[in-house]
């Protein structure tokens, strides 16, 4: 799944010069590269589904704290 603005806002903000349209534009274009590299992770990581050491896994334990950090900063700074 691609994140994509609606075409008539890209219109709108093109004619506009909108700084919002560019760097949306790039934000979501980083979203969908970050898209693919999750899923591409996603496929890797089944082979640690059945490993007895998952639960204390270092490398699982340090990401998952580092996307609950991220998660967490752009909850606070956006306010959802």
């Amino acid at each position: 799944m691609e994140i994509l603005m609606p075409d008539d806002a890209l219109e709108v903000k093109k004619e506009t010069r909108c700084p919002v349209y560019y760097d949306g534009k790039a934000v979501l274009r980083l979203g969908n590269d970050l898209l693919l590299a999750l899923r591409r992770m996603r496929k890797s990581t089944r082979r640690c589904e059945g490993c007895p050491q998952l639960e204390t896994c270092s490398i699982w334990v340090d990401f998952n704290a580092r996307i609950d950090q991220a998660i967490w900063e752009i909850t606070q700074s956006w306010g959802v």
